[in-house]
């Protein structure tokens, strides 16, 4: 064996694993203005709840796109909140729903959603070919209306967690929450995973074993440190 080899295998999986920790704090950091802004402007005219843009463009070392944050607060008894990510080249679109009844309450769980969203989605825009952030070794993405078919028939939602560029991006986003959550990434992986078990009701428990199976394995390889 040829430990000197070993030593810098070792050494640059360990830069890897934060090679967009930074940054992402750094966009999240961003957005938490923008939701704590838009809370002062909701407490003082709750009757003028308007959904509010914002918009930046993000340079930071290899990466350069533009960012869009979507914030709506919607009152609710059994509703918490909600984070959707989009990406395209070079533009990342982030949708947050939050509950402003008890909303600071959530605030540390929202925190480690949005680190896992914009580091999700991070590794898509690095995914896309032609743009400014992508990695030619990123794998390719599914052609879209293959991608379609899959998202618009529940009983593929298995599918979707297995597509080749979802499983770095899955993996790497929930070890972002899990790093910012103190939390053992494969607890991310199961929780996750149980909305689309017992609410949505679109995959098998045997089926959500297999996807924790996979992205695992891929954690095992590209990051060893998420499974101790």
């Amino acid at each position: 064996m040829d430990l000197r080899k070993l030593i810098k295998e070792q050494f640059k999986l360990i830069l890897n694993e934060g090679k967009y920790d930074l940054i992402s704090g750094l966009i999240v950091d961003a957005i938490w203005i923008h939701i704590k802004d838009s809370k002062e402007d909701y407490n003082n005219n709750p009757e003028e709840n308007d959904v509010l843009f914002y918009k930046q463009h993000i340079k930071f070392k290899n990466l350069e796109f533009d960012l869009q944050t979507e914030i709506n607060r919607v009152e609710s008894e059994d509703f918490a909140f909600n984070v959707d990510g989009a990406s395209d080249v070079d533009f990342i679109a982030i949708k947050i729903v939050i509950n402003p009844i008890q909303e600071e309450l959530l605030y540390n769980k929202l925190n480690a959603v949005l680190q896992d969203t914009i580091r999700h989605e991070i590794e898509h825009i690095t995914q896309i070919k032609g743009g400014i952030s992508t990695k030619p070794q990123r794998p390719d993405i599914t052609p879209l209306e293959v991608r379609e078919m899959i998202k618009s028939d529940p009983s593929r939602t298995y599918e979707y967690f297995l597509l080749p560029e979802e499983i770095p991006a899955m993996v790497y986003g929930m070890y972002r929450q899990a790093k910012t959550s103190k939390l053992p990434i494969t607890y991310i992986f199961n929780d996750y995973l149980d909305y689309f078990v017992e609410t949505e009701k679109t995959i098998t428990p045997e089926q959500k074993q297999e996807i924790i199976n996979v992205w695992t394995k891929y954690a095992e390889k590209h990051l060893p440190k998420s499974i101790l």
